[in-house]
C-alpha cells in the first residue's frame, strides 16, 4: 500500500513540471509494482511510451523526452567538471540535485550541486570550492539572480552538509525530502551514497527498494578515533574562523543571509521561502 501511495505522489510531483514519471525510476525506487493493475485501478493515470502521465498529451511526451535529454547532457557536463574539486581532501560526496537530478532541466538552467564534507570542514571546503570553480568560471554567482539566463550550465553549490548531519536532522522528514534524497545523482564519491542512505532509514516508508539496494548498515567508518580528533582541533578552529569571515563577507556585499541556513556543519544557500512555496504547491497537488 505504501508503494502505491508513493507512486501516486511521484507521478503528481513530476506532473507539476509538466512531465511524466519513467518506469525506470519506478523500478529503481519502489521495486516490483504491477503497473497494469495500478493503471486499471487508477484511471486518472495513463502509461505512454514508458512514462506514466496525468492526462497525457503529445506535447507532454515531447517535453518529457526533451528535458530528459537536456538533463542528461548537463549531468555529463557536471561529471567532467567535478575533477577540479577532487583534490579537496575534506569532500566526501558530491551529487547533482534539483531539476537536473529530476530530469526536468531546461536549456538555460544552472546545475544544483550537493556536497557532503568532513565534520567541521564545511567552510574550509566551501572556500576551496569557491576558489577552484570561480577560477574556472563555472560557478554561479549572486548576480545571476538578476540575470538568470547567464547562469546556463553554471554549477550552483547551494547545499553543503557535514557527514555528521547527513541524516538531515534539522529538516522535516517527509515525502518531499525523501524524494530529494532519492533523486540525488552522485558524481564524486559514489560509494558514499550507501552511508547516506543508511543514515536515513526513515525513507524506507516511501522508497523501500532504495533502502534495500544501497543501505550499508556498518557506519563504523564514520567514527573518528579520539587522538585524531585532538589533532584536528586547530583545523576545527580555523574552519570556524572561515565561517565567520565568509558570512561577514556576504553581509558586507549585501547578500541575503536571513533566508539561508548558515551554521557550522550545514549551509543551505537556496531561498527558504522558495522551498516552502514548492512544498506548499506539492501538498496542494497531492490532496
Amino acid at each position: 500500500m505504501n508503494n502505491i501511495r508513493s507512486l501516486k505522489k511521484l507521478i503528481k510531483l513530476e506532473d507539476m513540471y509538466g512531465v511524466g514519471l519513467s518506469l525506470e525510476d519506478i523500478n529503481r525506487l519502489l521495486g516490483n509494482v504491477d503497473i497494469s493493475l495500478f493503471l486499471k485501478q487508477n484511471r486518472e493515470f495513463v502509461l505512454q511510451d514508458n512514462y506514466i502521465f496525468i492526462k497525457p498529451t503529445v506535447e507532454k511526451l515531447i517535453k518529457t523526452k526533451k528535458l530528459f535529454f537536456i538533463s542528461q547532457k548537463k549531468l555529463k557536463y557536471a561529471k567532467d567538471l567535478v575533477k577540479f574539486l577532487s583534490w579537496i581532501p575534506w569532500i566526501k560526496f558530491i551529487a547533482i540535485s534539483g531539476s537536473v537530478a529530476f530530469n526536468t532541466a531546461s536549456e538555460n538552467d544552472d546545475i544544483d550541486v550537493f556536497i557532503v564534507t568532513k565534520r567541521n570542514r564545511l567552510w574550509l571546503t566551501r572556500f576551496c570550492e569557491w576558489m577552484v570553480l570561480s577560477l574556472k568560471h563555472v560557478r554561479r554567482k549572486p548576480i545571476h539572480e538578476k540575470f538568470p539566463l547567464q547562469a546556463k550550465d553554471l554549477l550552483c553549490t547551494n547545499y553543503y552538509v557535514s557527514e555528521n548531519l547527513m541524516d538531515f536532522a534539522n529538516q522535516k522528514k517527509d515525502f518531499l525530502l525523501a524524494t530529494e534524497i532519492a533523486f540525488l545523482r552522485p558524481i564524486f564519491g559514489e560509494e558514499y551514497l550507501s552511508k547516506m542512505i543508511s543514515a536515513n532509514q526513515w525513507i524506507r516508508k516511501y522508497f523501500p527498494k532504495l533502502i534495500d539496494e544501497y543501505a550499508d548498515k556498518d557506519l563504523s567508518s564514520l567514527k573518528t578515533p579520539i587522538f585524531i580528533k585532538m589533532l584536528s582541533i586547530p583545523l576545527d578552529l580555523f574552519d570556524s574562523l572561515f565561517m565567520i569571515i565568509q558570512i561577514l563577507y556576504m553581509i558586507i556585499r549585501g547578500h541575503d543571509t536571513k533566508s539561508k541556513v548558515l551554521s557550522k556543519n550545514e549551509a543551505r544557500f537556496f531561498n527558504k521561502d522558495f522551498w516552502l512555496l514548492r512544498r506548499s504547491r506539492f501538498i496542494k497537488k497531492i490532496r
